[in-house]
C-alpha cells in the first residue's frame, strides 16, 4: 500500500525544491507589517483546501507568524509550522492510501500467523471485550494505528516533547475535552499526538489521552479558532473555513446522518461566534467544496484546487499582507525543514517500551527488527509496529523519539485495549444454489490473550448451523520469542446433511458426530507460518437417516499428525499477491486406539500475482493414501464452489485426489471502506481415484466458474456460475472464505 513507503516519502520530501515565488502581479509591500495569524478550520478531506490557500499565500509573498488549526486544519497547520512546504504536503497526500490509513489493521503479510488463522474465518471486524465488568467495546470504530504512523513519519523531524512556540512557526492545535466539551488548546508536547487528538472524530476515531484528559475532535468546541490565534499575538487574521454545512432539516437522515448533522450544527454555531471576531482588515476564505465530501479522501486534489481558486479570488485583498522578496526569502529560510528532514540520519541509542501492564516488555522487544545502535529506517519501523500490534492485545502502538543528553531513545508506547482481557468476535458463512440446497453457520470466536508471562493464548470457536462445532485450544509458547510452542485442544462436531457417502451411490442424509483431542509440539516462524507434529485421538459416529447401504459406524480414531503451513497472502479472500501452501498428514494407528489403520497425505499451494487491477491465480492440490486404504468417512472429496464447480459438494470421493486451478479476476471498482468489487473466472481440472495405480492424466474432469465478488468489511460475497464436464452446472451465492 502507498503509505507503507513512508521511508521513501521522507527522502522525497527532503529533496523537493523550494517553489518559485510568483512575481506577477507585483504585490504591494506593507510598510509596517502586522503579525499574521493563519486560522485553519476542520472539515475532514475538505481540509486539503488549506494546502491550496497556503500555495497562494506563498505566491503572494505573505509570511505567516502564527498558525492555529482544528481537526484536518490542525494537521495541515502542524505540518506547515514544522517545516513542510505546500508542495511537500501535496506530494505526501498523493502517496497515502487513505482507505488503509483509516484502518487499524496492519498489512496482512506482516501480522502474526495466529492472527492470519483467525483472518481466514471471515469474522466480522467488530471486537467486543469480555472481562469482570461484562462485555464492552472500544470507544471508536478506529483507534488510528495507521493514521498515527503517517503523522509520526511526517513529523519525525520534530520528534520529542517540545514547546510549539519553538516550531518554525508558532502553532496551536485545538481539541475538546470529552468530559466537559470545553476547548483544549494544545501548545506543547508531542506534535503528532496533538494533531491526532485534534481530529479524534467522536465514535469514529478513539479519543486521545493527554495529561489525564480524554480529547476528541476540536470541531465540537472551536472549529475555526480565531480567538486562539489572537491570543497567540496575531494582529491580522487570515481564516479559512472548510466546514461542511448542515443539511436541511427536511432531508431524510440515517442514524449516522443524525450524528453527522449534530456535529455540523455544533461546529456551525461556534464558527459563527468566531467570525464575529474578524475585523475589517482580516481576510476570510471560504472555498467552494460542494463536490468534496468530508470523508472523500480520494478527492484531495480537487479540494487543494478549490482552496487555491478561492484564495486567488481575493488576491487583491490579501496583497495588503505581502512583504518584499528579501523578507519573504528570510521567512522561507526559517520555515523550510531542509535536509535535516532526512530520517536515516537518526541513530537509535536505546529502545524503551512503555504503557504495557499484562505483557512483558521483553516480548515486545523480541518482535522488533529495529535495534539500538542502528540508523532508524521508517519502513522497518512500520513493520515493527505491525508486529507489536499483531498479537491483538493492543489498541494502539505509538512511536516517538526522545533526546536525553546525547542519547536518542526510540519510545514504543503500546496501549493495551481498555476492554478485555478476553475478546469476542462473530461471523457467518453461507453457501446456497438455485436448487434450494444451502448450508449456513454462525460463528462465535473467543480469544484470551496473555494468559501467562510467556504470552499463552486460549481460543474457543463455536459454530451453529452446518456444522455444529465447539473447539478449544491452548497455545503455550515455550520461549519469549514464541518460536517453540505446545498446544493441547479438544473439539466436538456434529453434522447432518446430504452427501455422497459412498462414491457412485445416491445422495444420502448422514448424521455424524466427531470427538477429538490432540496435543501438538511445533515451531512458529513469526508471520510466515508454522510446522507442528502431534498426537490425536477420539471417536467418530455416523448414521444414515435415509435408506442406505451405509451401516451405522462407531469408530475409535487415533494416530499422529504432521502439519506445515505457509501463509503470505495479502488477502485471504481476494488475494492479489503472495502464496498459501499447506501440507497435512495423518497416520492412523491401532497403537493410538484407532479401529482403522491408514495413511493420508495432502499437499496444496496457491499463488497470486497482480499487475494494476489484474490478478492471476494458480494452484495445485494433491492427496494420496500412500498405498493404504482410507475409510469412507475420511476420503478426499471434490465438488462445490471453486472445488470443481458444477459438481455437487462431495460428489467425487476417493483415496487419491488431484486438482489444478488457474484463475483470473479484475478489480472493476473500489468502494473504499465498503470493499472492492471483482469479476473473474476460474478453470479447474481434477478427479479422484481409488488408488494411485488407477491415476491417468486423461481421467481428469474439467470445470469452469464465472463470479462476481465483493470484499466487504464484514465478509466476502461471491455470486457465481459453475459448469463441469458432462453438463452438471450450479449457480452459487457464497458468503465467507472461498479460495
Amino acid at each position: 500500500m502507498a503509505f507503507t513507503r513512508a521511508g521513501s516519502l521522507l527522502l522525497a520530501t527532503a529533496m523537493l525544491a523550494v517553489p518559485a515565488v510568483s512575481a506577477e502581479p507585483e504585490p504591494v509591500v506593507a510598510k509596517q507589517r502586522p503579525r499574521i495569524g493563519l486560522v485553519l478550520s476542520g472539515g475532514g478531506a475538505r481540509g486539503a483546501a488549506h494546502v491550496g490557500v497556503i500555495k497562494v499565500l506563498e505566491e503572494l509573498r505573505i509570511p505567516v507568524d502564527y498558525v492555529a488549526g482544528t481537526s484536518m486544519g490542525s494537521i495541515i497547520g502542524g505540518l506547515y509550522s514544522s517545516g513542510l512546504s505546500p508542495g511537500e504536503m501535496e506530494e505526501a497526500f498523493e502517496q497515502v492510501d487513505w482507505t488503509a490509513a483509516f484502518s487499524d489493521a496492519p498489512i496482512r503479510r506482516y501480522i502474526s500467523f495466529r492472527r492470519k488463522e483467525d483472518d481466514r474465518l471471515s469474522l466480522f471486524p467488530i471486537e467486543l471485550g469480555v472481562g469482570i465488568r461484562g462485555i464492552s467495546g472500544k470507544s471508536g470504530i478506529i483507534a488510528g494505528q495507521n493514521i498515527n504512523f503517517i503523522l509520526r513519519v511526517l513529523t519525525l523531524h520534530a520528534a520529542g516533547r517540545l514547546d510549539f512556540d519553538d516550531l518554525r512557526i508558532p502553532y496551536r492545535a485545538v481539541a475538546a475535552d470529552l468530559d466537559t466539551g470545553e476547548m483544549v488548546v494544545l501548545d506543547r508536547g508531542d506534535l503528532a499526538l496533538a494533531m491526532r487528538a485534534s481530529m479524534s472524530i467522536p465514535a469514529v476515531l478513539t479519543p486521545v489521552e493527554i495529561d489525564g484528559r480524554l480529547l476528541i475532535d476540536g470541531g465540537v468546541a472551536r472549529n475555526l479558532p480565531v480567538d486562539v490565534a489572537l491570543a497567540m499575538g496575531a494582529e491580522r487574521i487570515i481564516a479559512v473555513d472548510v466546514g461542511t454545512p448542515p443539511r436541511g432539516a427536511g432531508e431524510e437522515l440515517s442514524a449516522v446522518g443524525v450524528y453527522s448533522q449534530t456535529f455540523r450544527v455544533l461546529a456551525k454555531r461556534n464558527v459563527k461566534a468566531q467570525l464575529e471576531l474578524l475585523g475589517e482588515d482580516d481576510a476570510l476564505i471560504v472555498p467552494d467544496l460542494s463536490e468534496v465530501r468530508s470523508g472523500g479522501f480520494e478527492n484531495l486534489a480537487a479540494a487543494v484546487e478549490a482552496g487555491y481558486a478561492a484564495a486567488q479570488e481575493i488576491a487583491s485583498e490579501l496583497r495588503q499582507f505581502s512583504v518584499s522578496e528579501e523578507e519573504f526569502a528570510e521567512f522561507l529560510t526559517r520555515q523550510r525543514v531542509g535536509t535535516s528532514f532526512e530520517a536515516p540520519d537518526v541513530t537509535i541509542d536505546r529502545i524503551e517500551i512503555r504503557g504495557v501492564r499484562g505483557v512483558r516488555p521483553e516480548l515486545i522487544l523480541e518482535r522488533l527488527e529495529t535495534k539500538a545502535g542502528q540508523p532508524l529506517e521508517t519502513e522497518t519501523l512500520r513493520r515493527d509496529l505491525g508486529r507489536v500490534m499483531q498479537s491483538g492485545e493492543f489498541q494502539l502502538v505509538q512511536v516517538a523519539l526522545e533526546q536525553d543528553d546525547d542519547e536518542t531513545k526510540l519510545i514504543i508506547d503500546a496501549q493495551e485495549k481498555p476492554y478485555g482481557p478476553g475478546y469476542l468476535r462473530f461471523g457467518i458463512d453461507l453457501e446456497t444454489n438455485l436448487d434450494g440446497d444451502s448450508d449456513f453457520r454462525a460463528l462465535a470466536h473467543y480469544r484470551r490473550a496473555n494468559v501467562n508471562r510467556l504470552g499463552a493464548e486460549w481460543k474457543t470457536l463455536l459454530t451453529v448451523g452446518e456444522p455444529n462445532l465447539i473447539s478449544t485450544e491452548f497455545f503455550q509458547p515455550l520461549d519469549p520469542r514464541g518460536f517453540w510452542f505446545v498446544e493441547p485442544g479438544l473439539s466436538l462436531e456434529k453434522t447432518k446433511g446430504e452427501t455422497f457417502f459412498v462414491a457412485g451411490a445416491p445422495l444420502e442424509v448422514i448424521e455424524t458426530k466427531t470427538q477429538q483431542a490432540w496435543f501438538d509440539l511445533g515451531v512458529q516462524f513469526r508471520n510466515w507460518g508454522e510446522v507442528r507434529v502431534g498426537v490425536l485421538g477420539g471417536k467418530y459416529d455416523a448414521e444414515a437417516s435415509t435408506a442406505s447401504v451405509l451401516e451405522p459406524l462407531d469408530l475409535q480414531i487415533g494416530g499422529w499428525q504432521l502439519r506445515a503451513t505457509l501463509d503470505q497472502l495479502d488477502n485471504p479472500f481476494f488475494p492479489r499477491h503472495g502464496n498459501y501452501s499447506r501440507l497435512s498428514a495423518f497416520f492412523s494407528r491401532d497403537d493410538f486406539g484407532a479401529d482403522e489403520e491408514y495413511d493420508k497425505l495432502l499437499v496444496s499451494t496457491l499463488h497470486a500475482w497482480s499487475a494494476g487491477r489484474n490478478t492471476l491465480l494458480a494452484g495445485i492440490e494433491i492427496g494420496t493414501d500412500l498405498g493404504s486404504d482410507i475409510p469412507a468417512f475420511d476420503e478426499f472429496e471434490l465438488g462445490g464452489f471453486l472445488n470443481l464447480s458444477g459438481f455437487t459438494r462431495g460428489e467425487l470421493r476417493g483415496d487419491v485426489v488431484a486438482l489444478e486451478t488457474v484463475g483470473y479476476y479484475f478489480q472493476v471498482g473500489d468502494m473504499g471502506r465498503l470493499g472492492g468489487v471483482y469479476v473473474g473466472g476460474i478453470l479447474q481440472a481434477g478427479n479422484v481415484w481409488r488408488d494411485f495405480e488407477e491415476v491417468e492424466p486423461g481421467d481428469q474432469l474439467f470445470s469452469g466458474t464465472l463470479f462476481l465478488g465483493i470484499d466487504t468489511p464484514l465478509s466476502p460475497l461471491y455470486l457465481g456460475y459453475g459448469r463441469a464436464e458432462g453438463g452438471p452446472e450450479e449457480f452459487y451465492v457464497f458468503v465467507g472464505r472461498a479460495f
